[in-house]
Formats: structure tokens, C-alpha cells, sequence
């Protein structure tokens, strides 16, 4: 998580039977806290400076795919995340599955980027699912006109332990409607079909912690089923 240290309080050495601390105690005391407060100084100077936080390695990832993917009417099926621009802190067990290293509070931004081939409007669903199980409230709706294109997004926040596997699914009820990238054309650069990028932002996790104080402390509430 961090090449930085964490300083260790020192044991401060114990004063003589009369209270006082004999010279050789003070030396040692005064050793003691000049060791610490050097390191806590080294530590600040390192978040504070003006490459402040040069030396943190928040987790974060950002994987894509930049070819299309078909859909199964009326089936949901996993997005698939070949390549990857940026990835620190998560594991990826198989092409459509994130895994991250450390327990933790995430945000994520998934973008679908839907093509509809026919001249009927068509709905499309996208949704996460951790471990195989859909996450509730997650699922987002688009209508994708006929022969046009449309972008839906997922944004969530979630905790999680190293152990939780996660897949962003689509869904479609006819397949006349993909997950389509977009090819360079004169000054626009090519795009992708489907963008998930998803960091860390506290690694107090209530997703191991079944007390309910601990739950409503963060105010944690899973939605309904």
C-alpha cells in the first residue's frame, strides 16, 4: 500500500525510584524521541512536500475493451476487459473478472458504449455482480435508437475483501444491439466499447465486519433484495 514507514512509538525508558530520571535514563530518553521524531518528520515531509504523496500506492485500475462484443438476446452475459491502461492493487482471474488485493471501500464507473443495428429502438440493462451475485440497485436502463449509438454508465460504491470477484453484466433482448468501439475517423481518435475504472478510497471496509454498531458508526445499509 505505501513505501513509507510506519514510525514505532519508542518504550520510553522508566524514571528511578525517586521520581527523577538519572542522566543515563535521560540519554536514553532523549535518544528514544529524537529517533522518533525524526521519522514522523521524514514521513510529513514526504506526504506534505511539494511531491507530496510521491510515495503512496493508492489502488487503482482502469480496463477496457476495444473491440466489439456481441450480445445473447435475452441473456446476460459478462463484459469482457481484455487490456488495461492502469492496474495496481487488483488481480484479474479471468477476462471479464476484477479481484482486488487489499479489504476495502471502492468507486467504480463502468461505461457501455451500445450500437443498435436495426431501425427499432431497443432497451438494453448493464449491472454489477459480486461473486456471482447481482448487486442490488446497480442495474441501469438505456433506450439505444434505431441504427444509432447510446452510452450507459454504472457508478457505484462498494466494500470489499480480497476474496470478492466482480463482473459487469449487459443485457439485451435482441442482439441486433452490441457493444460497439468506435473506429478513428479523421480528427477523432479511436474508442472503446466498454471502459471500467475503479479505485480505492478508504480501507475501513464493513464488508467483514457483521457488527451492527461498526455498520451504523459508517452508515452502511445493503438495499433490499
Amino acid at each position: 500500500m505505501t513505501f513509507l514507514l510506519n514510525p514505532t512509538p519508542p518504550r520510553l525508558p522508566d524514571p528511578d525510584s525517586t521520581g527523577d530520571f538519572n542522566p543515563r535514563s535521560r540519554m536514553a530518553l532523549l535518544q528514544a524521541l529524537r529517533l522518533y521524531f525524526e521519522q514522523l518528520n521524514n514521513t510529513t515531509q514526504a506526504l506534505l512536500g511539494r511531491n507530496g504523496a510521491r510515495f503512496l500506492e493508492t489502488p487503482t485500475a482502469s480496463y477496457y475493451a476495444d473491440d466489439d462484443q456481441a450480445t445473447l438476446a435475452g441473456t446476460p452475459l459478462p463484459v469482457r476487459f481484455p487490456l488495461f491502461t492502469n492496474q495496481q492493487g487488483f488481480t484479474k482471474p479471468t477476462v471479464s473478472q476484477i479481484r482486488p488485493v487489499y479489504a476495502g471501500t471502492y468507486y467504480m464507473q463502468a461505461t457501455l458504449h451500445y450500437a443498435n443495428t436495426s431501425g427499432t429502438d431497443r432497451l438494453v440493462s448493464a449491472w454489477l455482480t459480486k461473486n456471482n451475485v447481482d448487486v442490488q440497485t446497480t442495474r441501469v436502463d438505456i433506450t439505444v435508437p434505431g441504427n444509432d449509438i447510446q452510452t450507459v454508465s454504472i457508478n457505484y460504491m462498494i466494500d470489499l475483501l480480497p476474496t470478492d470477484i466482480l463482473e459487469v453484466m449487459m443485457f439485451a433482448a435482441s442482439s441486433v444491439v452490441t457493444l460497439h468501439a468506435p473506429v478513428a475517423a479523421g480528427p477523432l481518435p479511436r474508442g472503446a466499447a466498454a471502459r471500467w475504472n475503479i479505485f480505492l478510497i478508504s480501507n475501513d471496509s464493513t464488508a467483514a465486519v457483521s457488527s451492527l454498531a461498526h455498520r451504523l458508526k459508517k452508515q452502511v445499509f445493503d438495499p433490499p433484495a
